[in-house]
């Protein structure tokens, strides 16, 4: 009868994250996903069971799930071939009713050789966009990896200006992904402490780049984009990757990620 805020939080063991639920009222009909590169764990050698075996080479893939209201057509853009067999690049369409989900994931084998990130998704009414990654190590060469989620904004929720503070408790720095809301191109400029660090074009709506941000940055654009932080798996802290054989971590963590919020 008044308003709330939901949180929601996935407390699976050893790979948790959570999210911010939208509410309907600020749905919308376009947005693009923020995701990451497919990945799976290191196998063991020869001597392991077969199944574990199995288990560690099965793929872990970016994923994100359309969240319908009422009766809605979505048409999806997939940045990958996507599990069931769709191609990427190639528009395919459902129609949802109220309460159903329409989950899309990454169909890709290979471990970094493919991502999710930058997909486009078109409704004929609002719905919403949970986004993220069934399990990564970020880079996805550690095995320390994490479910990922978060619920992004709409194309018309985005804007033009950032400003993003490293995660603390832990050394190596965070990822941080911007993603192209927008057709044509995007171009976009990184400072720190006041001092241009870089400038770049995204050339097509979609299209994102990967900045390893390890101090407070703002990042502006000419063009509304979708900003998304990583936490680093553990070892990516030299405290970590550098501790004697058998000890324990220095700093604990695994990765997280957050959509950061404009500063309008």
């Amino acid at each position: 009868t008044e308003p709330i805020s939901v949180y929601c939080y996935n407390s699976r063991y050893k790979t948790s994250d959570g999210y911010l639920a939208l509410p309907i009222s600020s749905w919308g009909t376009q947005y693009v996903s923020s995701n990451y590169y497919l990945d799976h764990y290191t196998p063991g050698d020869s001597s392991d069971d077969y199944y574990q075996y199995l288990c560690d080479k099965a793929p872990r893939g970016g994923e994100f799930a359309v969240l319908a209201s009422q009766e809605t057509v979505v048409s999806v853009y997939p940045k990958t071939k996507t599990v069931g067999g769709m191609p990427a690049g190639v528009m395919f369409q459902r129609v949802l009713q109220k309460g159903d989900i329409l989950q899309v994931q990454d169909g890709g084998t290979v471990r970094g050789a493919t991502d999710l990130t930058g997909s486009i998704i078109i409704a004929d009414k609002p719905v919403g966009l949970l986004s993220g990654h069934v399990r990564a190590g970020i880079p996805t060469e550690f095995d320390t990896k994490d479910h990922l989620i978060e619920m992004i904004p709409a194309r018309d929720m985005l804007s033009t200006e950032h400003v993003l503070v490293p995660f603390s408790y832990r050394n190596g720095g965070d990822f941080v992904r911007m993603i192209a809301s927008e057709p044509g191109t995007t171009n976009v400029s990184i400072s720190v402490g006041g001092v241009e660090l870089t400038t770049f074009a995204l050339t097509e709506m979609g299209g994102w780049k990967e900045y390893d941000m390890d101090q407070v940055s703002v990042i502006t654009s000419d063009k509304p984009i979708l900003v998304t932080q990583y936490s680093k798996s553990s070892n990516a802290d030299p405290a970590n990757a550098n501790r004697p054989p058998g000890t324990l971590l220095v700093h604990p963590f695994d990765p997280d990620m957050i959509v950061v919020t404009p500063t309008d």
